[in-house]
């Protein structure tokens, strides 16, 4: 029995060679990202239990296999059949879905609360899972050509969802440069108010890769955008992968003598940390008093007032099991507090 076809918009040679230039960029931002994946899984003492690694390995895989997916349908080699068009929605999930998931990660690295932090990651699922159930819904039917009210329907959906995760992408890295803002750099620890340059800046090539995406749906081939797609997810994981990194080598560094008194104390067991336990104290009349259990370090603030204020602020800490900025998942944290782990 014959699988039914849906109609197909026209694959000239120009948009065929076009497709593979961007095919060609998303193989080699792939390798690159790939290669780091490879460097940042090896440094990990437990990487089975990251989820960090988890979500990354995850999107690569959706990545490549979205990629092959759209590039065999623009060479005419896959027809616009319903297992295809399935496949395509169904790769798709994963990416926005995983991309998102890191994001959040590394967002709960620094949200003490842990009900905000669940409440952050289901939120964010449940919202994208309810935009991937109306992708089978609307974005299949119209690509098989079941009417052209769908297509209408498609028109707007396809590009609305595009700008809806650009605006969730923000929205979520506002909140992380907010978070380590009020949480990091304001409490004392102003190496990581590097952290907030990079990724200032850094959002802008995410942003611009959005906005091509959907400037690439307005061309006369409407399929060309599809090809962009894993250009655009592996451009961003590149761009999580590297704000690890740098989270990582920022860590590992002392804090800057001239911003608050500080002490710095390095853990973890042999070679293997790459974190280090510090505590910030500030304010006059703040004097250390001792250490706590995990090598964090107490203090008591007391104000011109008179009023006695016990304050422990925790930057950073590397516990022997390997707990990272990768293994969030596996990490115990305390409440109300700024773990920045990696």
């Amino acid at each position: 029995m014959a699988i039914p076809e849906g109609p197909k918009t026209e694959t000239t040679r120009q948009d065929l060679a076009l497709a593979s230039i961007f095919w060609g960029f998303t193989l080699g931002f792939g390798f690159l990202t790939t290669w780091t994946a490879i460097q940042q899984t090896m440094a990990m003492s437990r990487p089975w239990r990251s989820m960090y690694l988890f979500l990354v390995w995850g999107e690569l895989i959706a990545n490549f296999c979205f990629g092959i997916l759209a590039y065999l349908f623009m060479a005419d080699v896959l027809s616009a059949t319903l297992p295809v068009m399935f496949s395509i929605v169904f790769f798709w999930c994963f990416q926005v879905q995983f991309l998102l998931q890191i994001i959040v990660n590394r967002i709960c690295v620094i949200l003490g609360d842990r009900r905000k932090r669940r409440w952050l990651k289901l939120s964010t699922i449940i919202l994208w899972v309810l935009i991937n159930i109306s992708g089978f819904c609307i974005w299949v039917p119209a690509r098989l050509g079941v009417s052209n009210t769908f297509t209408d329907i498609n028109y707007v959906w396809d590009r609305s969802e595009k700008a809806v995760y650009m605006l969730v992408d923000c929205g979520l890295n506002w909140y992380f440069i907010r978070l380590v803002n009020r949480r990091l750099v304001e409490q004392g620890s102003t190496k990581y108010a590097r952290l907030v340059r990079f990724n200032t800046r850094i959002i802008m090539a995410s942003i611009s890769m959005d906005v091509l995406l959907i400037g690439l749906m307005n061309l006369k081939n409407d399929l060309i955008y599809l090809q962009v797609h894993p250009l655009t997810f592996i451009v961003k994981l590149n761009i999580e992968m590297s704000m690890a990194s740098l989270i990582r080598r920022i860590a590992s560094e002392k804090l800057d003598t001239n911003s608050h008194p500080s002490e710095v104390h390095h853990g973890g067991v042999g070679g293997a940390a790459y974190g280090i336990s510090l505590s910030i104290t500030g304010g006059k009349g703040a004097a250390p008093n001792r250490a706590s259990e995990g090598g964090t370090r107490e203090a008591n603030l007391k104000p011109d007032n008179g009023v006695m204020v016990h304050k422990s602020v925790v930057v950073e800490s590397h516990s022997a099991s390997g707990c990272s900025v990768a293994s969030i998942g596996s990490c115990t944290e305390t409440e109300e507090e700024s773990p920045l782990r990696k």
